[in-house]
């Protein structure tokens, strides 16, 4: 299976930049219709002249309900380019911009880039319309992009409706959940030992960041067993 390093989970604690690693990892977990094109795959040869070795050229972006092509604008604003192949339909989603003029800017490009792609691969281009009307979230801080996109596809692909009230904490700490609990070898092991029972006691606590669970002995060993009421801290 897929491993996720700690240094990119930690990256859902609120105020940090998502990477496209913890973005595809999540996406792993969530997405269950659409087909998802690697972020670094898609950047690299929507900015360039497409690769005709590369691996995209393997996807077949017209069989899937969804597809989603995760661009990483500039190395640092996360966008999300849709294919929706129910509605035959093609639309842009970057959470800082709706400006009309930039998204058709954009969809223009796209068309191009598929076109490009169907060139290559010798298949036929189907005929879109441009989507100028999806529901979109506003995002209002320099850091949270990558939370907006995520939600932005979870929520399409599981076609639930659009609600107004969204906080990106909050769904930061629901998408931390969704990892420990599907995770094999996290949710039930304890984070210093690696064991799931403690020869000491099986008293379990759980850190305030990352909601990973320690037993209380090995956590009182590691911070040199101060009294445990009186510890105040990030375990991880």
């Amino acid at each position: 299976g897929s491993v996720l390093e700690l240094q990119d989970f930690v990256r859902l604690y609120d105020g940090s930049w998502l990477n496209n690693v913890l973005i595809e990892f999540i996406l792993l977990i969530k997405i269950k219709n659409s087909l998802i094109i690697p972020c670094d795959m898609f950047t690299v040869n929507f900015d360039n002249e497409i690769n005709t070795n590369s691996p995209i050229l393997d996807f077949n972006f017209f069989d899937s309900p969804y597809t989603f092509f995760i661009y990483n604008a500039n190395r640092n604003h996360f966008c999300l380019f849709i294919i929706n192949n129910a509605n035959k339909s093609l639309s842009f989603y970057d959470p800082l911009n709706d400006d009309t003029d930039f998204v058709k800017g954009n969809l223009k490009k796209f068309r191009t880039f598929l076109q490009k792609v169907c060139y290559l691969t010798n298949i036929s281009m189907p005929d879109y319309l441009e989507d100028l009307k999806i529901e979109r979230r506003q995002q209002n801080d320099g850091y949270n992009c990558g939370v907006y996109v995520l939600e932005h596809m979870i929520r399409t692909d599981a076609l639930s409706n659009f609600c107004s009230t969204f906080s990106p904490s909050t769904y930061r700490k629901d998408l931390m959940n969704d990892i420990l609990n599907s995770s094999e070898n996290m949710k039930d092991v304890c984070l210093y030992c690696s064991k799931e029972d403690s020869i000491i006691d099986n008293k379990w606590v759980a850190c305030e960041r990352c909601g990973r669970w320690k037993h209380q002995s090995c956590t009182l060993k590691k911070f040199n067993d101060g009294v445990w009421e009186q510890v105040d801290f990030f375990a991880c």
